[in-house]
C-alpha cells in the first residue's frame, strides 16, 4: 500500500522463504511460510522482489525448533519416498525387483534340493524296510504260488493257516498234509516270531519246501 501511495505498482506475494539445504535440494518447513512484495521496475520492465522483513527472523524461528525435529524430518522423508514409489517417480521398484531375484533363486534351490533329498531318502529307505521285515525270504512263498496254481488261490485277508487247510482238502495232497503244516509252522516262526527262526530251523525249512515242490511237480495239475 505504501508503494502504491508512492506511485509504484506493487503486488502482494506469498510462498516460502527456503534457506535450509538438504543434499541437492532444500527442506521446506511450515515455519518457512512467508509474504513479501513485488514492485514493478519500469526501467527493466520486470517485477522485482521487495522484502522488508528483517533478516534476523530466520534465526528467531530456528530458536523455537523442537528437539524432536529430526524424528519429524525422518518420517516426512519416509512418506515422501513412499509417495515417489507409489507414483513411479523413483527407481525403487526396479531395485526391489532386482533384490527379489536372489531371494527367489534361493527359494527355488531350497525347494528343488529338499525334493531331491526327500526322494533320495525314500529310495534309501526301501531296502532298509526290508531289513526290518524278517521272513520275506521264506521259501514258503514258492509253495504258496505253486498251490494257488492248482486252483485254490488265497482270498484277500485270508490267514495262511485257513488257506492251507482249504488247499489240503484236495485228496491228491493227503500225503503232503503233515509236511506242509510243518513248513507253515516254521514259516510263521521265521516271519512273525520276535526271536526269529534259529539256524537249525532255517536249515530245515528250505529242504522241506524243496521236497514238497518236487512232490507237487510229480502230481502235476
Amino acid at each position: 500500500m505504501l508503494l502504491r501511495e508512492l506511485g509504484i505498482p506493487a503486488r502482494y506475494a506469498v510462498g516460502y522463504s527456503v534457506h535450509e539445504p538438504s543434499g541437492k535440494g532444500y527442506v521446506v518447513r511450515e515455519r518457512d511460510a512467508h509474504a513479501w512484495c513485488l514492485a514493478w521496475n519500469s526501467r527493466k520492465n520486470i517485477w522485482e522482489d521487495f522484502d522488508t522483513t528483517p533478516g534476523s527472523w530466520i534465526a528467531a524461528e530456528e530458536q523455537r525448533t523442537s528437539i524432536w525435529q529430526w524424528t519429524s524430518d525422518f518420517w516426512s522423508w519416509v512418506r515422501f519416498q513412499i509417495a515417489k514409489f507409489r507414483w513411479g517417480q523413483t527407481n525403487l521398484r526396479q531395485y526391489v525387483l532386482w533384490g527379489l531375484v536372489p531371494v527367489i533363486a534361493v527359494l527355488l534351490f531350497q525347494i528343488i534340493f529338499r525334493r531331491r533329498k526327500r526322494k533320495a531318502a525314500a529310495q534309501n529307505k526301501k531296502p532298509a524296510d526290508k531289513l526290518f521285515r524278517p521272513g520275506l525270504d521264506s521259501e514258503f512263498y514258492q509253495l504258496e504260488t505253486k498251490l494257488a496254481a492248482r486252483g485254490v488261490p488265497r482270498q484277500t485277508g485270508e490267514a495262511l493257516a485257513d488257506w492251507l487247510e482249504r488247499t489240503l482238502a484236495e485228496p491228491a495232497l493227503t500225503d503232503l498234509r503233515a509236511p506242509l503244516r510243518e513248513i507253515l509252522r516254521l514259516h510263521y516262526r521265521h516271519r512273525f516270531d520276535p526271536h526269529g527262526l534259529n539256524e537249525i530251523g532255517r536249515k530245515l525249512l528250505a529242504p522241506k519246501v524243496r521236497d514238497c515242490l518236487e512232490s507237487l511237480a510229480r502230481l502235476g495239475n
